[in-house]
């Protein structure tokens, strides 16, 4: 699944595959890809065993029993595309009604289901169907991976389709472990918290470019402007609409800044921002001849919490250690 991982000229790529590349020069070890259509057989493959570890998968409780997960090594948002000629929407709770297509299957459809019952949420087997879906005018919108959804749209929809709305979950991406495997998790995740944030970074912005855009008509506002004192009223209300676009898109501006220096789940500054306060703290120390200090904490056993009552109440508590440290 593009960008994650696919198949070029007979060798994988994507982000995916650019973390095992990593992970093979810290192992010594090669590791084979085993081919697939969708993300749906992916995951078949995974859980029957005939591939050892999926490279993108989203805990949930549906699949705790026969996926094991690794520590996060993306963090992510949850997005509608639409139409280009569709305006941002700021509160998609504002979807009353309208049809919008989501994986079929998917832990994401459960999810968003859930908190948002008031939106027809239509399945797709896969994220293409959903899209060309969209593209026909048969859904209004269609919600997935903001990695997913801005690369397809920047590759194969550009003029067609945008992104417009933005879902206030958090959304994180591992790699899946088959349940037999229990060296292997110990070992990957070691090896996903080693990758030095620079490195996700840079990664994550070689394959991913996101645009909120506003869309504007020109056509239709020189059909309603008639004569001069109407065209002065349309260019004077014009002109205030401007001024509260161009506020809507510094405030969203802001927003995506925040997320690439924030874990989605906490509000806590993530490893990309903790490794710009340690090289300032690093260099104000140096200058002023002075030291500092770094303190670790970690939550013993929280395996057990996520094994034994889920992801969603681990969620939870480290909502409240956070709420804690803060």
């Amino acid at each position: 699944l593009k960008p994650f991982s696919f198949i070029e000229d007979g060798n994988l790529a994507g982000i995916a595959a650019e973390y095992i590349e990593i992970f093979e020069r810290h192992l010594g070890i090669p590791m084979e890809a085993v081919p697939s259509r969708n993300m749906k057989e992916s995951l078949e493959k995974t859980i029957k065993g005939e591939c050892d570890l999926h490279l993108a998968m989203i805990s949930s409780r549906q699949l705790s029993d026969q996926v094991d997960f690794t520590r996060p090594y993306i963090e992510d948002s949850i997005v509608l595309a639409t139409k280009s000629d569709e305006v941002f929407i700021p509160d998609l709770h504002k979807l009353k009604n309208k049809k919008v297509g989501i994986l079929e299957k998917s832990s994401l459809y459960y999810r968003l289901k859930d908190l948002y019952p008031s939106i027809e949420f239509v399945p797709f087997e896969t994220i293409r169907e959903g899209l060309d879906a969209l593209n026909h005018g048969e859904i209004f919108g269609y919600t997935s991976s903001m990695v997913i959804l801005s690369y397809l749209i920047q590759h194969e929809y550009s003029s067609q389709l945008r992104i417009s709305g933005k879902f206030n979950q958090p959304f994180y991406w591992s790699l899946g472990i088959h349940k037999s495997e229990p060296i292997l998790l110990t070992l990957m995740n070691r090896l996903v918290t080693a990758v030095e944030p620079d490195v996700s970074q840079r990664i994550f912005s070689r394959w991913v470019s996101v645009k909120y855009e506003k869309g504007i008509d020109f056509d239709l506002i020189w059909k309603i402007t008639g004569g001069s004192i109407l065209l002065f009223s349309v260019l004077l209300l014009w002109n205030r609409r401007l001024i509260r676009h161009r506020s809507e898109l510094e405030k969203h501006k802001s927003e995506i800044k925040y997320i690439a220096y924030h874990d989605a789940l906490t509000g806590l500054p993530n490893r990309v921002a903790l490794d710009g306060m340690i090289k300032g703290a690093i260099e104000s120390a140096r200058q002023n001849h002075t030291i500092f200090a770094l303190l670790f904490i970690d939550l013993d056993r929280f395996k057990i919490i996520n094994d034994t009552l889920g992801h969603y109440i681990g969620d939870k508590m480290i909502k409240i250690v956070s709420k804690r440290i803060k």
